[in-house]
């Protein structure tokens, strides 16, 4: 035999007293555009769960790359390394990019540039690179650029790609081993 016990409410609330108004735990609401019964909010000192389904990809997974091989020179800018991202966000809303680039160049010149940005989804974003050197020695390697960088695309409320392409153009070369890291974020 099992016991039941089922409450109907579209409200649950907590009281300390009988004269205490409480805290409403569950109500009736809606998250995302769906409605039902809703955790008000919640801390949670320590959690176990043998399973955890997140709806419409609410995590991604950081596409992360490696650049295996040295690339450039080159006269106008070309990827090097890319990534793509697929998630579903709600029509309207936001999704963050957030957008991380290390790794060291050498200049095949005394006197060279090497130039660099990111695009998303084939949009530059602000805050571009360059790497210069006037030391008069050849080849100069150089650590830097080290940057983080953020892009916002508007979801389309069905499946989208978000695709990150990094870039450079220059007298010098980007090294084997540069690392791009690319993660979408969204509410």
């Amino acid at each position: 035999m099992t016991s039941r016990i089922r409450l109907i409410s579209n409200r649950l609330v907590v009281a300390t007293s009988e004269t205490d108004p409480g805290q409403a735990v569950f109500e009736t609401g809606t998250v995302q555009g769906v409605s039902g019964i809703v955790l008000r909010k919640a801390r949670i000192r320590d959690l176990s769960v043998n399973t955890i389904h997140l709806k419409e990809g609410a995590v991604t997974v950081p596409a992360l790359g490696y650049l295996a091989s040295n690339f450039g020179p080159i006269s106008s800018f070309a990827t090097f390394l890319s990534s793509t991202i697929t998630l579903k966000g709600v029509a309207g809303q936001p999704i963050y990019v957030m957008l991380l680039y290390s790794g060291p160049g050498t200049l095949s010149s005394e006197f060279g540039v090497i130039g660099g940005r990111i695009l998303v989804n084939g949009v530059a974003v602000p805050g571009g690179w360059t790497i210069e050197s006037y030391s008069g020695a050849t080849p100069v390697r150089v650590r830097q650029p080290e940057r983080i960088s953020m892009a916002v695309v508007t979801a389309t409320g069905s499946p989208q790609t978000i695709t990150v392409e990094y870039q450079m153009f220059g007298s010098g070369y980007i090294n084997a081993g540069a690392m791009a890291l690319s993660v979408a974020m969204k509410r």
